[in-house]
């Protein structure tokens, strides 16, 4: 006797069959569903109706306490369409709470004024209070006068190095921090408890779950919160397989990465991966490019060259840790490829994070040293407008180059980079890889576009092998866990634009219904 059997399911990664046999959380067999019945006498039945069973989705890259944060506390500027909107959602925040006002989200190309809030906004919005904002990227921030009063911040304060702090004609702070630079803020912010860290990663792991998602990399927490994690899976808390990629912290500090405890892995938490970042992002002009950028005489922000980066990867390696690198412009990738090619052992347990422009030459080399990627084709989507106002007019490489990565033989994992992007379902991002359509349903790069199918596995197999997790989960086979996703109809017959909205009826985990329409 098993425990479940998963009958009449359409399962187009399986070998055969529409039945799957689970026992103490992993997959057994699969067949006919009569067959299967008959021969393990399960204790439980589950008759799916001709429902699509996937594996579970795997999102690469999505920051699972950030999406939480967006549904518990953060006010949540992604949807704004003007500044009279962001200011209408900052006042509403601001009733809220006493002290810091703190939101995310916000994208000049999304609202009708075509720029972003200055300090001046901020302060007659909210005049006396200290307030902080991100933009949608996570590399931009803006801050009001109080805030940086109380951070210590004046006009002659210097910029930190991989960073910028952003003046007028006349020399006075606009308020706008771009990369390392935003530290100076962030740092006087009030940190969450843990408990609220605690109901964050709950309220962001609820949230995937009922997409579908089995299984997610959180990429690059610090110690803090990767505290809460390890607590979170000590009391089964967790919904689903986690790997929580530790922040390596730069400079002088990098050599206390030899100090770290060694890397660990449960049923669900992973924590054997350093995260670094390179540069910025692409859509707020921070990724670190050969040319500079249309609208600016800037070529973005490099925060490494190649010695200092292959030093503090060097460190990471000795601590027995794999290393994944934020690298979304030319020159930063070809400065991490270039760190690695001296370091040909170390490239192997490597992955690099977005990957967004690579030329040819050095996505062959990425193949050639077996460096991962984790990408996001929802950046298309979400963000693609952005890049056709911010990239040179001739600029050589196509934005986010799946197809060109895929033939080159890379292990490119498709994922969301949440919150950074609004809609955090896979199949959002699968649809983005096949049409490959910006929100104004301009083409973009469609000659890098692939197919559903390589879609799919990129959205979940994958995944898997990226993170050292082939072996455990990612595919319907016998001996991995029992790790599923329904979808209401078949990916494959159905519509290109409809693939996106396709439903999720259910989410298992270890052959547990975590997740149920």
């Amino acid at each position: 006797m098993i425990d479940l059997v998963l009958e009449n399911a359409v399962m187009p990664f399986a070998a055969a069959g529409d039945a799957v046999a689970v026992d103490r959380g992993r997959i057994v067999a699969l067949g006919r569903g009569s067959d299967v019945v008959k021969e393990y006498a399960p204790r439980r039945r589950l008759d799916l109706g001709g429902q699509t069973l996937l594996p579970g989705f795997n999102d690469a890259h999505v920051h699972v306490w950030k999406v939480g944060h967006l549904l518990t506390s953060l006010v949540d500027l992604r949807g704004a369409a003007s500044l009279a909107e962001v200011r209408e959602k900052l006042v509403a925040g601001a009733a809220e709470v006493d002290g810091w006002i703190v939101a995310r989200g916000v994208n000049e190309l999304r609202l009708v004024e075509g720029r972003l809030p200055t300090r001046a906004d901020l302060d007659a919005w909210l005049p006396g209070r200290p307030v902080w904002i991100t933009r949608v990227c996570n590399h931009v921030g803006v801050a009001s006068t109080a805030a940086l009063r109380l951070a210590g911040i004046y006009r002659t304060t210097p910029a930190p190095s991989g960073g910028e702090i952003l003046h007028d004609a006349a020399g006075e702070l606009t308020g706008l921090f771009t990369e390392t630079a935003m530290g100076l803020v962030t740092s006087h912010l009030p940190p969450p408890t843990d408990e609220e860290l605690r109901a964050m990663i709950a309220a962001g792991n609820r949230r995937l779950a009922s997409l579908g998602v089995t299984a997610m990399t959180d990429p690059g927490v610090d110690d803090r919160v990767l505290g809460v994690y390890r607590a979170m899976d000590e009391a089964g808390e967790l919904l689903g397989r986690f790997n929580v990629m530790r922040l390596a912290p730069e400079g002088e500090a990098a050599a206390q990465m030899l100090g770290w405890s060694p890397p660990t892995l449960t049923d669900h938490l992973r924590i054997d991966t350093a995260k670094f970042f390179l540069d910025g992002g692409l859509s707020g002009a921070t990724a670190a490019l050969s040319a500079p950028y249309r609208h600016a005489a800037t070529h973005g922000v490099l925060r490494y060259e190649a010695e200092a980066y292959a030093a503090a990867v060097r460190l990471a390696d000795q601590a027995g840790y794999r290393t994944a690198t934020h690298v979304i412009g030319d020159r930063a990738i070809a400065t991490a490829l270039d760190a690695y090619e001296t370091m040909p052992a170390v490239a192997r347990r490597a992955r690099f994070e977005h990957f967004g422009l690579p030329s040819t030459a050095d996505i062959a080399r990425a193949a050639r040293l077996k460096i991962g990627v984790a990408t996001q084709a929802i950046f298309l989507t979400e963000l693609g407008e952005n890049f056709f106002e911010y990239l040179p007019e001739d600029f050589p490489i196509t934005p986010y180059p799946i197809r060109s990565m895929l033939d080159a033989g890379l292990v490119m994992a498709l994922s969301t980079d949440a919150p950074v992007v609004r809609d955090e379902r896979p199949l959002a991002g699968v649809a983005a890889a096949a049409r490959r359509l910006t929100s104004e349903g301009r083409p973009i790069g469609p000659h890098e576009a692939i197919g559903v199918r390589e879609a799919l596995q990129a959205a979940t197999s994958a995944g898997a092998a990226l993170s050292g997790d082939a072996d455990r989960f990612g595919a319907t086979e016998p001996g991995r866990l029992a790790d599923f996703v329904v979808l209401e109809r078949s990916p494959f017959e159905t519509p290109f634009e409809e693939v996106a909205d396709l439903g999720v009826s259910m989410t298992l985990v270890g052959g547990d219904v975590v997740y149920e329409k």
